[in-house]
């Protein structure tokens, strides 16, 4: 015995809740499904740049992040300890950033897909995923009964079950990087700018400033380096004091909830196949310097659920529509894919490092163009032309 489905999304992230709730708005049967019991904080940035901020503004969901402290800029600190400064230009598409807990974002975010008239399972990992003339079944264990579905959605993160079973997987991912998430306290209240410090060797860590009790990091390192430094903590806490401008305003006796993750990027061969679409992490990831993992998510989320609502019209193409959601997911992001892995060439090589922050740091309107491009306020093309002194025309 099974139960039919319009669509079932694999994955209670950031992602697959923002399409469940535009499905649901919309009045598509919507059925969610995660492995873990209960929402957690993963291994994550909790920064939302401008783009992402106006993803929400779109949704209509901004009351889900009332209270969050806003985000103005970037600190930059590179691997001789220079400090540049920026702030999120003026004339860009997107206002300012914000800091986000991102398991309360997301405890809100189900609460509206559930009261939106859609259906959430937690504890519910899938074990096998079938391929049928007219859609999908999906299974998890004898004791629960299949879900057949028109179409599928995956949501599961980097090492995705949905990519693997429709045959979109490239490659499993990077494991020579690593990703570890902690918490910690700051000596006094945290300026408003998010950090990244650019550290020997290609590591790097992120810093959000949520408030004094609460400052969320996410170190990226080869892994390696990690276990020579005594695993995820040990390592978190060497590479925190090599950064000396950060190891000075933060106590460390108060570091806690450390976890780690990899791989840290991973690809696929395309984002939709004939009835399943893949969206956020799912759909692709790179190592992620620029922070915007979650507006990525909100954005794919948000993309993939207006073509699937296009494609269950009645005698709409499901397979053209969401076709149209691959495209438009790869001309968004091709440019910045490039600026990313551009970045990923210049934090392993100090020298480089270094002349970039003397570049940015002699004319603030440098800096300002840079973080632009990073928080999706120019697209790349936009941002280099500031980079130069031409103001973009923003259309």
């Amino acid at each position: 015995m099974t139960r039919r489905r319009a669509v079932t999304i694999v994955g209670a992230g950031t992602a697959g809740l923002t399409c469940a709730l535009i499905l649901a708005r919309r009045g598509i049967d919507v059925f969610v499904v995660d492995a873990a019991a209960r929402i957690e904080r993963s291994v994550c940035g909790e920064y939302l740049c401008p783009a992402g901020v106006s993803t929400l503004e779109e949704l209509d969901v901004m009351p889900l992040v009332e209270g969050a402290p806003p985000v103005l800029g970037m600190r930059l600190v590179s691997p001789a300890g220079r400090v540049v400064r920026s702030h999120f230009p003026r004339d860009g598409r997107h206002g300012v950033g914000l800091s986000l807990d991102k398991q309360a974002f997301l405890e809100r975010l189900a609460d509206a897909v559930v009261e939106a008239g859609g259906r959430i399972r937690f504890g519910w990992r899938v074990d096998s995923i079938q391929r049928l003339d007219d859609g999908w079944r999906v299974g998890a264990g004898r004791k629960r009964t299949p879900i057949e579905c028109d179409v599928l959605i995956g949501a599961d993160g980097r090492r995705s079950v949905v990519a693997d079973a429709a045959g979109l997987l490239a490659e499993a991912g990077d494991r020579t990087r690593i990703a570890v998430r902690g918490f910690v306290n700051a000596f006094d209240d945290p300026e408003r700018l998010g950090e990244m410090h650019l550290l020997p060797g290609g590591a790097y860590i992120g810093v959000n400033p949520i408030r004094r009790d609460e400052v969320n990091l996410t170190l990226v390192c080869d892994a390696e380096e990690l276990r020579r430094r005594g695993g995820a903590e040990g390592a978190l806490r060497q590479y925190a004091h090599d950064a000396r401008d950060l190891y000075e305003r933060h106590d460390w006796s108060t570091l806690r909830a450390i976890r780690g993750v990899t791989p840290v990027s991973s690809r696929v061969k395309r984002a939709v196949a004939d009835r399943v679409a893949l969206i956020g992490d799912a759909s692709g990831f790179v190592d992620p310097l620029t922070g915007e993992g979650i507006s990525i998510a909100l954005w794919s989320g948000l993309a993939a659920a207006e073509s699937v609502v296009s494609g269950l019209a009645p005698g709409a193409d499901l397979v053209a529509c969401l076709h149209r959601y691959g495209v438009e997911r790869r001309a968004k992001y091709r440019a910045k894919a490039a600026v990313s892995r551009s970045f990923q060439w210049v934090i392993r090589r100090g020298w480089a490092c270094e002349w970039i922050g003397h570049f940015l740091g002699a004319r603030q309107e440098r800096a300002d163009a840079f973080i632009g491009i990073i928080g999706n306020n120019y697209t790349p093309s936009e941002g280099a032309l500031a980079l130069a002194g031409v103001k973009p025309a923003i259309p």
